[in-house]
């Protein structure tokens, strides 16, 4: 009912502004159908980055985790957890760690390679992040809302030194360059392999997640996106001198 009533009002500031602003390409181009709109991506905080530094944690060998931050993800993590069965099955050292609201029946088979942690505050996702080999970040490729959603599931981990395995949406396909700071996966087979790949190839690991960190250094940190939403001020501000003459 909370966000119902969250998002009758956003639709109602929407249609009574002038320019717009979202936080991915793909929202925004939903938006200029009705207005001016701009990008201005979400990114990393201060604090974010004060936590990374930081921490020394020890990594969790053979660990892959799910960070899901709503009851709405059930769908999503359908597409990979046939792979992470065959995975398990494979390895028996392989351990699987969800944090947040999931049903998955992974648990009826290895009970006691899955670890379940509750809802988590940002701050100390970061520190429980960065002990794992792997992060997941599966969506539903056919949902239009998927293809909204923000980079923030893989630069957070990325910050972290942890790579990310995160399926094509239209944001993942614009930040992820498949084999070189991450994997994008779709099929069955496509996870198998991408998962598999980051468990054993702790050189590839290592070199992808170093790239990803610098990647995201580069683009979300907050000097990156406040020299982007002071760029998009300014075009809107110019914008607006042509608009309100008329």
């Amino acid at each position: 009912k909370l966000y119902a009533e969250w998002f009758a009002k956003f639709h109602t500031i929407f249609h009574r502004c002038t320019f717009s602003t979202a936080s991915t390409p793909f929202i925004a181009e939903k938006m200029s159908a009705l207005k001016k709109a701009f990008v201005i991506h979400n990114g990393l905080n201060k604090e974010q980055l004060a936590i990374a530094e930081k921490l020394q944690v020890k990594k969790e060998p053979y660990s892959i985790c799910y960070l899901s931050g709503s009851k709405s993800h059930d769908r999503d993590f359908a597409q990979v957890q046939p792979a992470i069965e065959r995975i398990m099955e494979e390895n028996d050292a392989v351990h699987f760690y969800v944090a947040g609201y999931l049903n998955e029946s992974l648990s009826n088979r290895f009970a006691d390679r899955i670890v379940r942690l509750p809802y988590m505050p940002w701050q100390k996702l970061l520190a429980f992040n960065a002990k794992m080999s792997v992060n997941l970040a599966p969506l539903d490729t056919e949902n239009p809302f998927c293809h909204a959603k923000s980079e923030l599931k893989y630069f957070e981990a990325a910050l972290v030194g942890v790579p990310t395995v995160a399926s094509p949406t239209d944001t993942f396909v614009k930040c992820i360059r498949s084999g070189e700071n991450g994997f994008l996966a779709e099929s069955e087979e496509e996870w198998y392999q991408a998962i598999h790949t980051l468990l054993e190839d702790q050189k590839l690991a290592i070199r992808m997640s170093d790239l990803a960190k610098q990647d995201v250094l580069e683009r979300y940190a907050p000097q990156a996106i406040g020299k982007e939403a002071f760029a998009v001020y300014q075009n809107i501000l110019k914008e607006a001198k042509t608009v309100f003459k008329k």
